[in-house]
């Protein structure tokens, strides 16, 4: 089988801590 349960929960973690880091990357360079 190609992708596990486990599998997408590391994706979905993947991109919900991008997401965030993302977010306060931008809260950063604003300064605040």
């Amino acid at each position: 089988m190609g992708v596990s349960v486990g599998d997408l929960l590391i994706g979905i973690n993947i991109k919900y801590h991008t997401h965030r880091y993302k977010e306060l990357f931008h809260m950063k360079t604003k300064g605040d």
